[in-house]
């Protein structure tokens, strides 16, 4: 979990990108690069890691049957949040799903979700189509029987005759480094 902050460049004038101080409190928390920002727009910053809001995923449940010539997947997760603090916190949570550009290969939808998806514009442009998932909640106090819980399901569907494989090291890494160059855009 970590600590951001989303910003408005109120200043009248373009911000150059490049590397940035990042203070919190009067204190220290490391630096970071941001994009040009147009005057205008809105970015995030990040803060580092808050220790006191703690989050995991579990998986609940995976089904997988054929259905005629096609092969159906199943999964339901739960993500757990644990906050140590003594106040309630915003979380802006994402998830990725299973996602490939040609829908004909796979096609990947929705199910039941304990909480609605977020209805922020820019979300719903730019991330949902990418397979991204994001709920923007509110997080009370408490961790074990208090932990704020969420969870979802999603199904894939593809020609019975394919395989689901999972990609190895360097794909993991390589996707994970895009999924945060576009994450703090």
């Amino acid at each position: 979990v970590f600590r951001e902050a989303e910003l408005a460049n109120a200043t009248g004038r373009d911000l150059l990108g490049g590397q940035v101080n990042v203070f919190l409190d009067g204190e220290f928390k490391g630096r970071t690069e941001i994009p040009s920002i147009a005057r205008g727009r809105t970015f995030t910053l990040g803060f580092g890691v808050d220790g006191q809001v703690k989050a995991r995923r579990t998986l609940v449940d995976r089904r997988d049957d054929v259905q005629g010539g096609n092969r159906r997947v199943s999964i339901s997760s739960e993500i757990i949040i644990d906050n140590f603090k003594q106040e309630p916190v915003k979380i802006r949570l994402r998830e990725r799903m299973p996602f490939m550009e040609d829908a004909t290969n796979l096609r990947v939808s929705v199910g039941e979700m304990s909480q609605e998806l977020s209805t922020d514009a820019d979300y719903l442009r730019y991330e949902r189509p990418k397979g991204i998932l994001r709920w923007d909640l509110e997080a009370p106090p408490g961790s074990l029987e208090k932990s704020t819980s969420l969870r979802y399901t999603y199904s894939l569907e593809f020609d019975k005759s394919l395989t689901l494989r999972d990609i190895n090291k360097e794909q993991k890494q390589r996707a994970q480094q895009e999924f945060l160059k576009e994450y703090k855009k």
